[in-house]
């Protein structure tokens, strides 16, 4: 069977419990008075320890946030390893300049060449989804000089080498794309996964964590991290409840994304409704980062029940590369939003 985006083969992808994830605090901690579980996105990434560490540290910098301080636990659901074949050495980890941002996203998985041997209907998402973020075409070669970037869109307005602009949102495609239809893949020889039957296995594991978590519970998913947040706690049964969800630089509000979810995602009743009930769900966007910029909101695509629940929160973020991380956690409504969850 050809898995396109508006079949019905999410329901019967089984969420294994077969934990990938690492944590932080929890033997210092007796009893965490609240938990945070962060789901990173796109490109390559240091090893699960390291990459941790620095989202710790982002969300502690400049009089923010100690989580430990606070007798709360958090955990990572660390996933690259499915898609690239070893994680990036330390120093490339915080994406503060070009020369440390192109080794996230190295020739092969910029390579469309894959493209060629796609179904024309997820050959078809692709070259849409690639449009609606920015690439005027989307070409199976890996010649970086054959794509022109859309007029006005936000990544014409990225301040980055064109070369990698472009190298950056292939390996979006590719990663969203692998993850979405469950693509069999692998990194390493010897090894192989299935993307998002693995990816969402790794998910269910962390937020379970064999018994009751802390509460509150909030799950920050960033970038394609915050799709898997959300078809986690939409799709895969056993996933217990969450208290808050913080989704940051998220690609949900992108139409192609949405019709990937369906079902039995409708706009009306987009809304987690199984795990988050009457929780929190705080969307933190940059306008002139491309994995959002292209449609930032989310509150009027995910309703509940068709009353808008969803809070958009726009920020400005330094530098050159808006979608980091390290740059979102900064935030200071990133970071009081997550105060009023954890209380």
């Amino acid at each position: 069977m050809v898995l396109g985006p508006r079949t019905v083969y999410l329901a019967s992808i089984t969420c294994h419990p077969r934990r990938t994830c690492v944590r932080h605090g929890l033997a210092g901690l007796e009893h965490p008075l609240g938990h945070v579980t962060f789901v990173h996105g796109i490109g390559n990434k240091p090893e699960p320890s390291v990459l941790l560490e620095h989202w710790r540290a982002a969300l502690l910098d400049d009089d923010g946030i100690d989580l430990a301080s606070l007798g709360v636990s958090s955990s990572l659901v660390y996933w690259a390893d499915v898609l690239y074949p070893q994680p990036l050495v330390e120093t490339s980890g915080d994406e503060s300049a070009p020369l440390e941002l192109a080794p996230m996203v190295d020739a092969a998985p910029s390579d469309l060449s894959w493209l060629a041997s796609l179904p024309p209907q997820e050959r078809g998402f692709v070259e849409r989804l690639g449009i609606e973020v920015g690439l005027a075409t989307v070409a199976p070669t890996p010649g970086d000089d054959l794509e022109a970037i859309v007029a006005d869109s936000p990544l014409e307005a990225v301040p980055l080498p064109a070369w990698l602009k472009r190298r950056l949102m292939r390996a979006f495609l590719r990663d969203v794309h692998h993850y979405l239809y469950d693509v069999e893949f692998s990194p390493r020889a010897g090894e192989s996964f299935q993307v998002r039957r693995d990816v969402r296995a790794r998910t269910v594991a962390a937020l379970t964590n064999d018994g009751p978590m802390p509460r509150p519970h909030v799950v920050i998913g960033h970038s394609l991290g915050s799709v898997v947040a959300y078809d986690v706690l939409v799709n895969c049964p056993g996933t217990p409840p969450v208290d808050g969800i913080i989704t940051v630089g998220s690609p949900l509000g992108l139409s192609e994304v949405q019709g990937a979810l369906t079902p039995p995602y409708t706009r009306n009743d987009g809304w987690p409704e199984r795990c988050l009930a009457d929780g929190r769900w705080v969307n933190v966007s940059d306008g002139m980062d491309p994995v959002c910029g292209a449609d930032p909101r989310l509150a009027g695509d995910f309703r509940r029940h068709g009353v808008v629940r969803v809070d958009d929160v726009a920020v400005k973020n330094r530098g050159s590369w808006r979608h980091s991380i390290g740059k979102y956690l900064g935030q200071p409504q990133l970071r009081n939003a997550l105060r009023d969850m954890l209380q």
